[in-house]
């Protein structure tokens, strides 16, 4: 096996991880009703955090691979978003479904 293949497993099995944690946190805030009282409501928007840090830490992986250049300042979890919106030709395709970002951008203002 080459370096790059053996770094294209690693990168692979991480990213493999990192959706099965995202699957993981939003299967457990589905699970559970924020109705039923503050304590579940508070797992609820934990789970759901966990899930989307999961989702970021994945995406911000594969620009990383990519040699993307990384984002600062207090808008880089929005500009994330909209990035991994976009396909990226030659090198990924949209990550996240435009139709999402209303959502998304609703939850991170919460």
């Amino acid at each position: 096996m080459s370096p790059t293949d053996a770094r294209v497993a690693v990168l692979l099995q991480e990213i493999r991880r990192d959706w099965e944690s995202v699957r993981a946190h939003a299967a457990r805030a589905e699970g559970t009703d924020p109705a039923s009282g503050a304590p579940e409501a508070a797992y609820v928007a934990l789970s759901l955090d966990h899930a989307y840090q999961a989702l970021e830490t994945l995406i911000l992986r594969v620009e990383r691979a990519l040699g993307l250049p990384e984002r600062a300042g207090a808008t880089w979890h929005a500009a994330l978003l909209a990035d991994a919106s976009r396909e990226v030709p030659g090198l990924r395709p949209a990550v996240v479904p435009r139709e999402a970002l209303p959502d998304w951008e609703a939850l991170l203002r919460a």
